[in-house]
């Protein structure tokens, strides 16, 4: 009688361990699903934001008040296979390196922000917008580099020249 209760009491042990792991593994499973919804649920907000992004370009471009980023944008949306004839009329292909030209500082560093918006949101060209990234980057240090006045060669040689010097012997 001692060892049935004690089979007894095994298997029961032995099926609460199972319940256990068959909770557990449940909880696991569910966790999975939540975080693939919640991946999905991201990545269908990044490209809700993508596009509202280029429908924004789209209308300042079209009532006259484009910023330099929605020039980018406007010709890029011509490599895309799901534009309506109506809408790739309407755009002017523009070379993407002439927004750079007669920008500030200040307003490349804007530029630089906007690239790097749409290079997260926009997975199928983020190869363009790193690149326009480094441009962009290129662009502010020259930029910076001509606020100046000197270049910073010229910078260099100058701080070398004028280093150690008091201001009797630069008189």
């Amino acid at each position: 009688l001692a060892q049935e209760l004690e089979k007894v009491k095994r298997a029961r042990e032995q099926r609460e361990r199972e319940k256990e792991e068959f909770e557990e593994e449940r909880r696991l499973l569910e966790r999975e699903r939540e975080q693939m919804a919640f991946a999905d649920n991201a990545k269908r907000e990044d490209e809700f934001q993508y596009q509202q992004s280029k429908q924004r370009a789209f209308i300042r471009h079209q009532e006259g008040r484009a910023r330099p980023i929605d020039l980018v944008c406007a010709s890029l949306t011509l490599f895309e296979d799901d534009v309506p004839r109506e809408r790739a009329l309407e755009v002017e292909l523009q070379d993407p390196m002439e927004v750079f030209h007669r920008l500030s500082a200040r307003e490349l560093r804007e530029l630089k922000t906007e690239i790097s918006s749409y290079g997260e949101l926009d997975e199928a060209n983020r190869p363009f917008w790193k690149a326009m990234a480094h441009i962009c980057d290129s662009k502010i240090q020259g930029a910076v580099s001509a606020s100046s006045g000197v270049h910073d060669e010229v910078r260099g040689d100058i701080v070398k020249m004028l280093a150690g010097k008091s201001i009797a012997q630069l008189g």
